[in-house]
């Protein structure tokens, strides 16, 4: 035995669940497939997300990180007691709760989702 394996069935002493085999050496074989190959391909088709999620998500990302960039712009700027531009702080203002509630939206999307499988 390797450092690894010795490594991974301490684990399994730890886990000792038949589900959930970590050891090669006590794996439990694998269930037959009793399903079509079609069937098998419909269920794996009705698990992914709807192409609309990805997008949003990306989206919601880019408007946080503009967000905090511009809230880092409005301190800075507010440290050398200057006044930022308005857009700066509209956008340090707005960005955050707008990419929040996109994020929570995507969440609660996700949920309803799971549930409906």
């Amino acid at each position: 035995m390797t450092a690894r394996s010795v490594l991974v069935c301490s684990f399994k002493v730890i886990l000792p669940d038949p589900l959930f085999p970590l050891c090669r050496d006590h794996a439990v074989p694998e269930p037959e497939i009793t399903q079509s190959p079609s069937r098998a391909a419909a269920s794996v088709v009705t698990m992914t997300s709807p192409g609309y999620r990805r997008p949003l998500m990306i989206i919601a990302a880019v408007i946080a990180v503009i967000s905090l960039a511009a809230v880092g712009t409005v301190m800075a700027v507010a440290l050398n007691e200057d006044v930022p531009p308005v857009w700066v702080t509209w956008t340090a203002l707005y960005g955050l709760p707008v990419a929040f509630m996109l994020a929570a939206f995507l969440v609660l999307d996700a949920v309803r989702q799971r549930r409906r499988q």
